[in-house]
């Protein structure tokens, strides 16, 4: 697998998780077992993670220490 094809599997990977983490985040209903306080922080912590994790290769990118052909840099 080309790295660049894995950064976009991992970037989407993180979308997933965002998107998820923004569901957790939106709830409205307590769930069994789960107050919507308790869904609201994990929600929150899921969409940090992943911006967090998005955020490092394009860090090492930027930085040169992740080479990617065909992005020009």
């Amino acid at each position: 697998m080309s790295p660049v094809v894995f950064v976009a599997l991992y970037a989407l990977a993180c979308a997933g998780a965002f998107a998820l983490g923004l569901r957790f985040f939106r709830a409205s209903e307590e769930r069994p077992g789960v107050t919507v306080d308790q869904s609201r922080r994990f929600g929150r912590l899921l969409m940090m993670a992943a911006t967090a994790l998005l955020i490092i290769p394009v860090a090492a990118w930027l930085h040169g220490d992740l080479k990617l052909q065909g992005l020009g840099r």
